[in-house]
């Protein structure tokens, strides 16, 4: 029976960790295919009425949610899970009314009560609003549906478009001061900054005494997709001291061949655990036996969610990344270290 009930557990928690997985290649691709539409449209999209725009946001496309100087939300939908973490971390914890089922984190999160799934065809515009809130924070590309039907409803919206680690810096910061919480975030912002520059300033000296790492981060492999140029997450291999072998590809998650990567033959491998795919599995890959990250076993698994939610925790995947580039160990498991101490208040 004990047996059986071990069994079932597992099977629930494979189950979650593949839903997972496909949220994340999906909102990949949606917001692959927004960045496409974007280049095509000559005009910005606006997340609520506006008073002030925030130039390091308008860069990538995202106008800033402030109603008024004076307005503070007091109950907030959070939709995306970074959009959980962000508030959490600055000391807005209150003030979120509901969640997502996958804003999980930190674990007090699961204490609030959840409006359905990440996507559209999981999501209850009804039940969004039957919590009143005052604002919804979801991802633009995942959640511009449910935009018209909340703003008629006399709710203010805000969609991220953090792609950069300068624009989760800049969200984080304005949060802080929507939420009335601009000292912690700010705080925030700046560890997050200090951590960058100094694994840079390091990365920098390691340059100049040895070879860098080229890295295959793969976010889905069916298809195969990875990280382009635009996105965070070749920034934080860049940081770590590698050299994301799809760098120059000028979408934030392009999709890629198999032959590319073989050919691209990366030094180390990267894969996010929430797509089920062990480094065991990689090796099996028909031809991928010549590639420099197989034949050394050079295939690590890091945790999808500190790497995959442009939010507080990428300074863990940093840190992680760095571990596999510099020390060729696989990290300790950091499935709910926070950047710092949550300020659940």
């Amino acid at each position: 029976m004990q047996k059986q009930k071990a069994q079932n557990k597992q099977n629930k928690l494979n189950k979650t960790k593949k839903t997972r997985a496909l949220i994340l290649a999906a909102a990949a691709i949606i917001s692959l295919t927004a960045s496409l539409l974007a280049a095509g449209c000559a005009k910005t999209k606006s997340a609520v009425p506006l008073t002030k725009t925030d130039s390091s946001q308008t860069a990538n496309a995202q106008t800033v949610a402030a109603a008024s100087p004076r307005y503070v939300p007091k109950r907030i939908v959070v939709l995306s899970p970074s959009a959980a973490e962000i508030l959490c971390e600055i000391g807005a914890y209150s003030q979120i009314a509901a969640r997502t089922d996958f804003c999980d984190w930190p674990e007090q999160m699961q204490q609030k009560p959840s409006v359905g799934g990440f996507s559209e065809k999981s999501l209850s515009i009804e039940k969004i609003i039957s919590y009143s809130p005052d604002m919804v924070y979801g991802s633009e590309g995942m959640h511009d549906f449910a935009k018209p039907q909340l703003e008629s409803a006399g709710i203010k919206v805000y969609l991220s478009k953090a792609e950069s680690v300068s624009s989760i810096i800049q969200e984080i910061i304005y949060m802080g001061e929507l939420t009335g919480h601009t000292k912690k975030a700010n705080e925030l912002a700046q560890s997050i900054q200090n951590a960058f520059t100094a694994a840079q300033n390091k990365t920098q000296v390691q340059q100049s005494l040895s070879k860098q790492k080229n890295v295959y981060y793969e976010v889905w492999n069916s298809p195969y997709m990875s990280a382009g140029k635009s996105s965070y997450i070749t920034e934080i291999i860049q940081a770590a001291g590698g050299t994301n072998i799809f760098s120059s590809l000028q979408s934030q998650y392009p999709l890629v061949s198999e032959e590319a990567i073989i050919a691209a033959n990366p030094d180390v491998i990267i894969l996010p655990d929430s797509n089920g795919i062990s480094p065991s599995q990689v090796e099996q890959r028909p031809g991928w036996n010549t590639i420099s990250a197989v034949k050394n076993k050079k295939i690590y698994t890091i945790n999808a969610d500190i790497i995959s939610r442009p939010g507080p925790r990428i300074t863990l995947a940093l840190k992680q990344v760095e571990q596999i580039l510099c020390d060729n160990s696989i990290p300790a498991p950091q499935t709910s270290a926070p950047t710092q101490t949550a300020s659940l208040q």
